[in-house]
This record gives C-alpha cells, sequence and structure tokens, in this order.
C-alpha cells in the first residue's frame, strides 16, 4: 500500500522497505500485547486485504491511529469499518488509554466518512508532505473513549 498509495501515508516505501525485519517481528509482538500497539488485519482466503494499526506515542494516554489500508478492488463493502470497529475495541482493552487520535489526507473523502461513521471528530488541519512528496491538508480527528 505504501508504494501503490503514497499519498495516503507519511512514511514512504524506501524508507519502509529498508528497515530491519526485526523490527517489524517487535510491532507484531507488541501489537499481540495490546497494551502500548495494536494491529488489526483483514484476510479473504489466503490473502491480506487490509489493516488499521495505532500506538501510543510516549506511553500517553493517547492512541494515534495510522496505517489503515483496505485493498482498493474491495473497498466500499465494510472492510474499512470492520477493521475500524475491532481496533477501537482493542484499544478501550487499556484503561488509561482516553483518547483516539489521526491524521487524514483532506483529499480522500471516503476516509474521512469512515471515521466520522466511527465517532471521530476533525479538529484541527495541519499541513503535511506525504510520501508522495506532495504536501497536503490533513485533517486532524479524535475520539473520545470516555
Amino acid at each position: 500500500s505504501l508504494k501503490e498509495e503514497p499519498q495516503a501515508y507519511l512514511s514512504t516505501y524506501d524508507t519502509s522497505s529498508k528497515e530491519p525485519d526485526e523490527k517489524w517481528r517487535e510491532r507484531l509482538v507488541a501489537a499481540e500485547e495490546g497494551k502500548e500497539q495494536w494491529l488489526s488485519f483483514a484476510q479473504q482466503g489466503e490473502v491480506l486485504v487490509g489493516m488499521a494499526g495505532a500506538f501510543t506515542p510516549d506511553s500517553t494516554s493517547i492512541a494515534a491511529i495510522i496505517s489503515v489500508y483496505v485493498a482498493k478492488e474491495i473497498r466500499g463493502q465494510g472492510i474499512g469499518k470492520r477493521l475500524m470497529t475491532h481496533l477501537i475495541y482493542s484499544i478501550k482493552q487499556n484503561p488509561a488509554i482516553r483518547t483516539l487520535h489521526l491524521e487524514v489526507n483532506s483529499t480522500q473523502p471516503s476516509a474521512v466518512a469512515l471515521y466520522k461513521s466511527c465517532g471521530f471528530q476533525t479538529t484541527g488541519i495541519v499541513k503535511r508532505v506525504l510520501g508522495d512528496g506532495k504536501e497536503c491538508e490533513d485533517f486532524v480527528m479524535e475520539l473520545s473513549l470516555l
């Protein structure tokens, strides 16, 4: 997804693909523990078709949602909503997390609508240079878990 849709990410495919395998293994282990990192995956048969992740920067009461992706050919089938619902449920198991935070490219109305349908509210706008090297406006969105 980083390669195919770089405008949806802050990181780039080149940078991420150079990370050692051990880093990705550590993230999977931490996500399985479900205390400071979370990952949700969607499969159709044996094929990975979607994912959503979150982490707590500096072990705060805020979880940052990152890397929400559904394969282009199956979007619009509710997979993103199910991923987000599962991710939010998983994060809520940690009572220290009080707020979910994300940023979404303002030119992705389907993603914005998904997050709003999950209860997120727009709290600001920031300018970012995304993985495609272009500057855009991101909506800052938050969901209170209280």
